[in-house]
């Protein structure tokens, strides 16, 4: 039960893991997200937040965020509406530091 109450805040496909626009808000969106996690699996004092995310089997920030802009990558590619093709074909779209930004964050 915490476990899909922790996903259903923080796995939006349209959330903070796909459009943070800074490094620095990002951060602090990583933060909260581990705070968050700390207190709805009462993780207390020392304990290492990656390991505990391990044993918890709960997705990073950083693999949720990735996980979503890849998964939006593939439904742009495989639309078939209309202006989502158009944008897609266009070369502005590649060239777009949105599209540079994703490539960079999924690889």
């Amino acid at each position: 039960m915490k476990l899909n109450n922790y996903y259903s805040k923080f796995s939006s496909v349209y959330g903070i893991s796909l459009w943070i626009p800074s490094t620095q808000l990002y951060k602090k969106a990583k933060l909260t997200h581990n705070d968050c996690f700390k207190a709805i699996f009462k993780i207390r004092g020392q304990h290492s937040i990656s390991e505990e995310f391990v044993c918890n089997r709960v997705n990073t920030l950083d693999a949720v965020r990735k996980f979503s802009i890849h998964s939006l990558m593939c439904r742009i590619h495989e639309s078939e509406n209309e202006f989502v093709s158009a944008v897609r074909h266009c070369q502005a779209y590649y060239n777009s530091n949105l599209y540079k930004t994703w490539l960079n964050l999924i690889h």
